[in-house]
């Protein structure tokens, strides 16, 4: 069997509704991430910016204080997510942020709407989707600015073991999952260069960005893996499958642990940067 397109859109915002706020609380390396991209993208004051994916806000923030008074607009398909960026952009005392629950691969905006696009690890959610890009591209104005970033590696053994126990999920999740092209763990990056020309982008300027997170306990690495987008993969496991899966991955972190039992995580990020 498989599932048609809003079959999967709706299982995914189930998985983000489990999310909210948990997202970028173990580590603040995700928090980070947006962070960053925010900084790369050189805003300023008056542009027009458009969040894809924003989660509940980690980026939408800072790019609502740099742009002010302009709106940022924040899309995403969590109803929770969209709640939880609501309350962060209010703590915030920010008044010039606008909320829809969008599909990023068919936005419900005009032509040349925004300055700048913003997609903080959300391109490999819709598979790397050339279609995603030019829609992306559609929304930006000439000379308009899209910054993403992608995850390259979240280091071991994660993707390792979503790789192994893949077999002992629902043969219909197994089945749905292959019919979706997706594979489990990380998806192997495109060439974003690329990919973006195709779309209509030119000078597009990629960088890898390695960095060492390191969290405090093989429980803490256990936890963070279910505040981000594994936890698509980790909430379809049987029980069983599921235990197995912690304990294997406590036997393969044991060697990795510093001497108070943290766990060092080697982390690549690409951020890509192309103009409209």
């Amino acid at each position: 069997m498989s599932f048609s397109g809003e079959d999967r859109r709706r299982r995914m915002a189930a998985i983000w509704d489990t999310i909210g706020d948990d997202y970028g609380t173990v580590s603040p390396f995700l928090i980070e991430t947006a962070e960053l991209l925010v900084e790369k993208a050189s805003l300023r004051e008056g542009e027009r910016v458009l969040d894809l994916g924003t989660g509940n806000g980690h980026g939408l923030v800072p790019a609502a204080r740099a742009v002010a008074p302009a709106r940022v607009v924040g899309v995403d398909i969590s109803d929770v997510m969209l709640t939880a960026a609501k309350r962060r952009a209010d703590a915030a005392g920010l008044d010039n942020v606008e909320l829809h629950n969008m599909d990023i691969t068919a936005l419900r905006f005009p032509d040349a709407t925004f300055d700048v696009a913003l997609a903080s690890t959300v391109f490999q959610f819709v598979g790397y989707a050339p279609s995603a890009l030019v829609e992306w591209h559609r929304v930006l104005v000439p000379d308009g600015r899209l910054l993403l970033s992608i995850p390259v590696s979240l280091g071991p053994p994660l993707e390792d073991l979503q790789q192994e126990f893949f077999v002992r999920l629902p043969i219909s999740i197994q089945e749905a999952w292959v019919a979706g092209g997706a594979k489990p763990g990380l998806i192997q990056a495109p060439d974003l260069v690329e990919l973006c020309t195709r779309a209509g982008f030119s000078n597009v300027q990629v960088e890898d960005i390695e960095r060492r997170v390191t969290l405090e306990s093989v429980d803490a690495w256990w936890a963070f893996h279910w505040t981000h987008g594994s936890r698509a993969f980790l909430a379809r496991l049987p029980t069983d499958a599921l235990e197995d899966m912690r304990a294997e991955a406590s036997h393969r972190l044991g060697p990795m642990l510093s001497p108070s039992g943290a766990v060092p995580m080697d982390t690549t990020m690409r951020v890509c940067r192309a103009v409209a």
